[in-house]
């Protein structure tokens, strides 16, 4: 791992122009930093028919690695896997690697499989920001649970404000609704869950969402 790989798709457009993209298996933004602001910035996945001039978006799988994640301690890695395949077992990635080897950067190297492009970006800026996602995942099942209106669309995080309070925001059909949560709650869901992130941690390539933040705050009660 740590090299970004691509490679080349044909496409027909609409008006019955051929063309072909850059698909990228890997993208390592610690090896190629221009590639980071066009995958956040949804770029990478965007396609122009050089014939008629019409975009579109090209969704495809990749790898996300950042080997020298800004934020994060000494060594910190980010390594996040983006599969549209239920069926897709991201261990596959370990492929070689022994038990030793794997634990031997637990420490400081955070891996994740993700099933959207929301949840990739999402996952970059949360790390950037010095939170832990799983952490996360439960603090926005807890304001599901407490804000009625936030139960049903998309909750993403959003930034932090000065005072380090976390942002969010939900997708609704009517657009973008912010809300903003002291950094206090997350530091208290945080301090009661570090020792179940002991076993997590074990876990490769977890798939920490929504499923999990509401599993993790059921047993909590």
């Amino acid at each position: 791992m740590g090299v970004t790989i691509s490679k080349q798709i044909g496409l027909k457009c609409r008006c019955g122009a051929e063309s072909v993209l850059s698909a990228w298996d890997t993208v390592n933004v610690t090896d190629n930093p221009e590639l980071k602001s066009a995958l956040i910035e949804g770029r990478l996945w965007t396609h122009r028919c050089p014939s008629c001039g019409v975009e579109a978006p090209v969704p495809f799988p990749l790898l996300y690695q950042d080997m020298s994640l800004p934020g994060g301690p000494p060594g910190a890695s980010l390594m996040v896997m983006l599969s549209f395949d239920e069926d897709f077992d991201p261990t596959e990635l370990d492929a070689g690697m022994s038990d030793e080897q794997f634990l031997s950067r637990m420490g400081a190297q955070t891996t994740r499989l993700v099933r959207s492009h929301n949840a990739l970006i999402e996952k970059i800026h949360i790390a950037e920001s010095g939170l832990d996602d799983r952490s996360l995942e439960v603090l926005k099942a807890v304001v599901r649970k407490q804000v009625p209106s936030m139960q049903e669309p998309e909750l993403l995080f959003n930034g932090r404000e000065d005072d380090g309070a976390i942002r969010m925001v939900a997708l609704t059909p009517e657009g973008p609704r912010g809300v903003t949560v002291p950094l206090e709650e997350y530091e208290r869901i945080h301090g009661m869950l570090v020792g179940l992130y002991g076993a997590l941690a074990f876990v490769r390539w977890a798939e920490v969402g929504r499923q999990f933040g509401e599993q993790v705050l059921g047993k909590l009660g």
